[in-house]
């Protein structure tokens, strides 16, 4: 296998220095301040935080003089609950967008553990060794690792990890060294990697390597557990071993995106810009979905066009009558595709959407992503399924939707796509100016009762052809009794 020489930045080494060069206070200020590390929504952490790994090699390189100046001016704090505990660096040295994989809170993921908590797959630390029914992936995983590279490119992607192994720390939450040291956690990316990779290349061969390990039922739950927002490690890891151990790297990633959301493969290119990778396999998904099509009407895709809605205004609107998809084609409202771009949403136009059976947990989990602190994103699939939600309450909108072109589903019934919307938590207004427009110019469009009286009377009263005939016959009895009638009293001379 050719191996190739790949350019991995070493983002943290300096970070020590970029922090103490940030810093106004006069005193030696590089010397890392200890604090708890807040990885709620609701408990926003007032500067970037490193893995509590970086503590101890940031305090070795520094003086013992500085530290003992930087640990007295500062009071002594309460050790914090949970394990992660960080150091303070400027914000200037922090990426502007998220590098902490955030855990799912416990009041979202109450009772609904299976749609946030792996069962039989575990990728990265948060749900290692946690359950027994990781065993046997687990053990197939050390297959998958020998298939995948050979010993030196091994030693290659072991290297290139541990070169960067405190971003590795970082992102998964500040993980201590206790847990696991940094051989370890580089061993454990180095394993969890070449699964991934494994199921994004999913060829025959490798299919019935899982199958016959694992059973079908198995792989099922597998390729479940693997959308889940708490199952994830960093994209570049993926992206490393993807170009150490494939040819053409970007090809099989638009493979892979392409099909899982589309059904097709559409994708040409990567659906993002050269240093904006995501962060995560979901992020990639979420990318992909919220892309704007080339081409598309760039008019209806801007779900972040602020029309200046003061609160009373907005709260009028998502206050208003919600009418579900049958009621609004009662109305004269028919829907048609828009695109596949989940943005795409417009007075009479949806997006196009493939519904599978992972589609609940995929949902669910990105939007818990869209809702993370320091998450940076514009809730667009929180917001799609808000609006969704309002629309579809029965069998017979899915069915609507489906007959025009904007739903695809390869569930067994439409009852358990309607429950499926139902059950994903989406947000408690629309999030998007975008959606308010829609909701308005639906809402307007309802009250002119002129616009919805004759759609409602042919809607209601002629749906079948035989109510038409029959009203055709009667019409002309009637005609042809005024006839009779006026020539009975009045006859022809």
């Amino acid at each position: 296998m050719a191996t190739r020489t790949l350019l991995v930045g070493n983002e943290i080494s300096s970070v020590v220095e970029e922090a103490a060069s940030s810093q106004p206070s006069p005193q030696d200020a590089s010397s890392p301040q200890p604090h708890k590390a807040s990885l709620s929504k609701e408990e926003k952490p007032s500067s970037t935080q490193l893995p509590s790994s970086s503590v101890d090699e940031a305090t070795a390189s520094q003086p013992p003089s500085s530290v003992d100046e930087a640990s007295s001016s500062k009071p002594p704090q309460e050790a914090s609950p949970s394990p992660c505990v960080g150091i303070e660096i400027s914000p200037s040295v922090a990426s502007n967008r998220q590098t902490i994989l955030h855990r799912v809170p416990h009041h979202v993921r109450e009772n609904k553990m299976h749609i946030y908590d792996p069962m039989v797959l575990s990728i990265g630390p948060y749900h290692h060794g946690r359950s027994s029914g990781f065993q046997e992936t687990e053990q197939l995983k050390e297959k998958i690792v020998d298939l995948t590279l050979n010993s030196n490119d091994k030693d290659l992607f072991r290297r290139k990890i541990l070169e960067r192994i405190d971003e590795v720390r970082y992102f998964c939450g500040g993980i201590s060294t206790h847990e696991f040291d940094d051989d370890a956690l580089a061993q454990m990316m180095l394993r969890d990697a070449c699964c991934v990779l494994h199921i994004i290349k999913f060829d025959v061969k490798e299919v019935d390597l899982l199958v016959l390990r694992l059973g079908r039922t198995t792989v099922v739950s597998m390729l479940r557990d693997f959308l889940m927002l708490e199952n994830q490690i960093p994209f570049w890891i993926i992206k490393l071993l993807i170009d150490l151990a494939i040819e053409d790297g970007d090809t099989l990633l638009c493979t892979f995106l392409s099909d899982s959301n589309f059904a097709d493969y559409r994708l040409t290119e990567v659906p993002w810009k050269e240093g904006e990778e995501p962060l995560h396999l979901i992020e990639a998904h979420r990318i992909t979905l919220v892309k704007e099509e080339i081409g598309a009407d760039s008019r209806s895709q801007n779900i972040d066009r602020q029309n200046n809605y003061s609160r009373r205004v907005a709260f009028k609107i998502q206050s208003s009558p919600r009418h579900s998809v049958t009621e609004l084609k009662t109305k004269g409202i028919h829907f048609s595709p828009s695109s596949n771009c989940l943005k795409d949403i417009r007075e009479l136009c949806l997006p196009i959407l493939h519904v599978t059976s992972n589609s609940k947990v995929f949902f669910s989990n990105t939007i818990a992503f869209e809702m993370s602190s320091e998450s940076n994103t514009d809730y667009a699939v929180a917001s799609y399924i808000t609006f969704m939600k309002t629309l579809i309450e029965n069998t017979e909108d899915v069915s609507e939707l489906k007959k025009k072109g904007i739903l695809f589903s390869t569930l067994a019934n439409d009852n358990e796509l309607v429950q499926m919307f139902k059950e994903i938590d989406g947000l408690d207004d629309y999030g998007s100016t975008a959606l308010l427009d829609v909701q308005m110019k639906i809402n307007k469009h309802c009250s002119i009762k002129t616009n919805t009286w004759m759609t409602e009377l042919i809607y209601k009263y002629f749906r079948s052809p035989w109510t038409v005939i029959a009203l055709f016959v009667a019409t002309f009895l009637v005609v042809l009794t005024i006839l009779q009638t006026y020539y009975t009293m009045r006859p022809p001379k």
